[in-house]
């Protein structure tokens, strides 16, 4: 009920959500192997067209995500000149302590087999 006035009335309204997943590691030898999930929660974000805004390019603006939704809110403001494009993920974007925990976990387990 409050988000319709925003919507009606200002150029650009920010939309914050909160993505959670997990990435499952399976790594198979034959009859051994390991599997293991790391969660992941990121806070992000974006930029809404509000309604009245007259508006050639997409309604969205670019999804950003940071460790708290007050970093969400300043780098959507800084986001608004970003040229449209393609979204691409790696995982040393969304996390890169987890990953390299990941590998080191994976590296140990696959030398711990083949001992």
């Amino acid at each position: 009920a409050r988000l319709l006035p925003r919507l009606m009335a200002d150029a650009e309204v920010p939309l914050f959500l909160e993505l959670r997943f997990a990435v499952k590691v399976d790594v198979n030898f034959g009859l051994l192997g390991f599997a293991t999930t790391v969660p992941f929660t990121k806070r992000c974000g974006m930029g809404l067209a509000g309604v009245l805004t007259d508006t050639a390019e997409s309604r969205l603006g670019p999804l950003v995500c940071r460790d708290s939704f007050a970093e969400v809110a300043e780098a959507i403001l800084a986001a608004r000149g970003a040229a449209p494009g393609r979204m691409r993920f790696t995982g040393a974007q969304m996390d890169p302590d987890r990953i390299r925990l990941g590998e080191e976990v994976k590296n140990v387990r696959t030398i711990g087999m083949m001992l």
